[in-house]
C-alpha cells in the first residue's frame, strides 16, 4: 500500500506542473497525462503494460498521435539525478520480489496495477521526484504507414467496417454515413456495431473506431461523412474515417489521392492527416495527393484556407488556386489552375504544360496498367484533356491521335514511343 501512495504522489506532482504548463496542449493528451497508468507506463513499462497500450493503440488508431505526444511530453519532463547505492538496489529488489509473490496469490484482473504500483518504489528512489515539467511545443506528427497499405492484389473496392467486416463496393460507388450508425452503400443500409472501450473507463463507451476504403488502380469511389462532409477517392488510395467524429475535432487518413468538400464547423477543425504532412481546415475545398511511393505530396486548395504542417514542424498556409509541394526537405507554393489537379473526380483528366511522362504515371494508376515511355518522348509538353474511359483502348487511341507516338500493348505494360511518321500536333 505503501508503494501506491508513493506511485500517487509522483501523479499528482506531475499533474500539479501540468497544471501550470503551456494551456496550449490538446484535451486528448492532457486526459493521457492525467491517468495514473498511463504516466506509470511511461516510466516504469513491463511486457504486459506494453503489450496492453499496444491493443488500446491498435484499437484507437485516431490516438497515436495523442500517445506519442504524451510520452514524449512525460520524458521530456527534467529529474533530479540522485544515484542510490549498491545496498539500496538490493534492498529495493528484494521488497519487490516479495511484493509480486504475494500479488501472485490474488485474483489474476488486480495483478498488473499492482505490480506496477510496486516497481514505483524502484522509480522513486532511483529518480525522486518530478521538478518541474519541460514546456515544448515541438510537433508529434501521426502517420498512418502502420495501419492499412494499399492492397496491391485488390481489383475491387472494399470497404472494411469497424467490426471488421468487409464489404465489395461497385466502381464509383457513393457510401454515406447516417448519425444513426449506419453506413449506406448504393442505398443499402449496413448496421455496424462499434463496441470499443474508452481508457479512463472499464465499461462500453461510444468512441469511434476507423473504417477502411480501399480503391485499387483503376477503381474510384467517394464517401460522404456523418459531418456532411464528401470526399472523392482516387485510384490506388486508401482512406481511414470514424462512423462518426470526436467532439473536439474531426480527423480522417489518407494514403493516396482525395479530394474534399469539407462541411463548416468552427466548433470542430477538420484535419487530413498523411505520411508527410497534416492538413487543417474549417471549411473548404481542396485536393490532397499522397502516395506513399511517390517522392513527394502535394495539397491544391479550390476556395477557403488551409494549413499544412509538415512532419519536420514546418508550417505554411495556402490560399485558393494555390498548390503546396512537399518534398523531403522542403515546401514549395505556386498558383495553378485548380481543375488540372481535380478534374479526376468528374472522370476527366485535365492537364496544361505538363510532360507526357507525368501523364503516363496519372494513367498508370488510373487503369491499372504500367505506362513506360521511352527517353526521347517522356518530356514532350502537353496540354488537353483526356475523358477517362472504362475502354483503356479509347485513350490509347486518343493518345496516338494527340501525339507523334505508337502505343504497344503487352501484358500488364504499355509502352509509349516516338513514331517517326507522325508529327507533334500544332497546339
Amino acid at each position: 500500500m505503501g508503494s501506491f501512495v508513493i506511485c500517487l504522489r509522483i501523479c499528482l506532482k506531475y499533474r500539479q506542473n501540468m497544471n501550470t504548463s503551456n494551456h496550449k496542449i490538446p484535451e486528448a493528451v492532457k486526459e493521457l497525462l492525467q491517468n495514473s497508468y498511463f504516466i506509470l507506463w511511461c516510466y516504469t513499462p513491463t511486457d504486459k503494460s506494453d503489450e496492453w497500450w499496444a491493443n488500446w493503440a491498435e484499437n484507437y488508431p485516431e490516438r497515436k498521435a495523442d500517445i506519442s505526444e504524451a510520452r514524449r511530453i512525460l520524458l521530456s519532463t527534467k529529474l533530479n539525478n540522485i544515484h542510490p547505492s549498491e545496498e539500496d538496489y538490493t534492498k529495493l529488489y528484494a521488497r519487490l520480489e516479495k511484493n509480486v509473490v504475494l500479488l501472485k496469490k490474488k485474483q489474476q484482473k488486480y495483478i498488473w496495477p499492482r505490480v506496477v504500483a510496486a516497481a514505483c518504489v524502484v522509480l522513486a528512489m532511483c529518480v525522486g521526484s518530478l521538478l518541474y515539467f519541460q514546456k515544448n511545443n515541438q510537433t508529434t506528427f501521426f502517420t498512418i504507414e502502420n495501419l492499412v497499405p494499399v492492397d496491391s492484389t485488390l481489383t475491387e473496392v472494399e470497404l472494411k467496417l469497424t467490426n471488421l467486416e468487409r464489404v465489395s463496393v461497385t466502381n464509383n460507388a457513393v457510401i454515406r454515413l447516417k448519425n444513426s450508425g449506419t453506413i449506406h452503400v448504393n442505398q443499402e443500409e449496413i448496421t455496424v456495431a462499434d463496441n470499443t472501450l474508452n481508457v479512463n473507463s472499464s465499461k462500453s463507451a461510444t468512441k469511434p473506431k476507423m473504417n477502411v476504403l480501399q480503391v485499387p488502380r483503376g477503381r474510384y469511389s467517394s464517401v460522404i461523412l456523418a459531418d456532411g462532409t464528401k470526399v472523392w477517392v482516387n485510384s490506388g488510395s486508401v482512406l481511414h474515417f470514424p462512423n462518426s467524429f470526436e467532439k473536439e475535432h474531426r480527423t480522417i487518413y489518407a494514403n493516396g489521392e482525395i479530394y474534399l468538400e469539407v462541411a463548416k464547423d468552427t466548433s470542430r477543425p477538420f484535419y487530413v492527416k498523411t505520411s508527410k504532412m497534416d492538413v487543417r481546415v474549417l471549411g473548404t475545398s481542396f485536393n490532397v495527393t499522397a502516395y506513399n511511393d511517390e517522392t513527394y505530396q502535394s495539397v491544391v486548395l479550390v476556395e477557403g484556407r488551409v494549413e499544412i504542417k509538415s512532419k519536420t514542424g514546418s508550417k505554411q498556409v495556402i490560399e485558393p488556386t494555390e498548390r503546396l509541394i512537399l518534398t523531403e526537405n522542403q515546401i514549395s507554393v505556386s498558383k495553378v489552375n485548380t481543375y488540372d489537379y481535380t478534374s479526376w473526380k468528374d472522370g476527366i483528366f485535365l492537364f496544361t504544360d505538363q510532360s507526357l511522362g507525368y501523364v503516363a504515371q496519372r494513367l498508370s494508376r488510373y487503369y491499372h496498367v504500367d505506362f513506360i515511355c521511352t527517353p526521347e518522348i517522356k518530356n514532350y509538353s502537353c496540354s488537353g484533356k483526356l475523358v477517362l474511359f472504362d475502354n483503356l483502348n479509347k485513350v490509347l487511341h486518343t493518345l496516338e491521335k494527340s501525339f507523334p507516338i505508337s502505343c504497344e500493348e503487352t501484358g500488364n505494360k504499355i509502352k509509349l514511343s516516338s513514331n517517326p511518321n507522325k508529327k507533334m500536333p500544332m497546339k
